[in-house]
């Protein structure tokens, strides 16, 4: 016989109106934030994650549980570890390799032939040194893969 299901646990058990009043208190009262979550009845780290805005989906008095949520596409950051090699040599290099790049891809796809991730840096590279373009790529990595 199939049982109901009791929650155990004492997260996100503070209520969503006295953390806005907190996150009120702390942003236009300049109430320190021990003070108001000692006064509101709310975790002092969720209040300050809350005030700062480190989470794009809890935002004020909502309540989020579990880590597996849609991402809007809006609120998405751009991470940029390096510069883009294909983007920096000009239009001319741009307009002549993009394409080149694209094209044995697609060409590959439908043949049934799926890449990798490593596949695709690999033509990356082989297309950046033939070219002559500047990059970060290690080349240890790809030496096996080209010889």
């Amino acid at each position: 016989m199939p049982r109901q299901y009791k929650r155990t646990s004492l997260q996100q058990s503070w209520d969503t109106g006295a953390m806005q009043s907190a996150i009120k208190a702390v942003i236009e009262d300049n109430v320190p934030l021990q003070t108001a979550s000692i006064i509101y009845n709310v975790p002092r780290n969720t209040l300050k994650r809350r005030v700062l805005g480190k989470n794009i989906f809890a935002t004020g008095g909502k309540k989020i549980l579990g880590s597996i949520r849609p991402v809007p596409r809006n609120t998405l950051k751009r991470r940029v570890l390096g510069k883009n090699i294909f983007a920096t040599g000009g239009k001319k290099i741009l307009g002549s390799i993009r394409p080149v790049c694209d094209e044995n891809i697609k060409e590959m796809e439908t043949r049934f032939y799926g890449l990798s991730k490593k596949d695709v840096r690999s033509l990356a590279f082989n297309l950046a040194e033939k070219n002559g373009l500047k990059h970060k790529f290690a080349e240890c990595l790809y030496c096996k893969h080209i010889l």
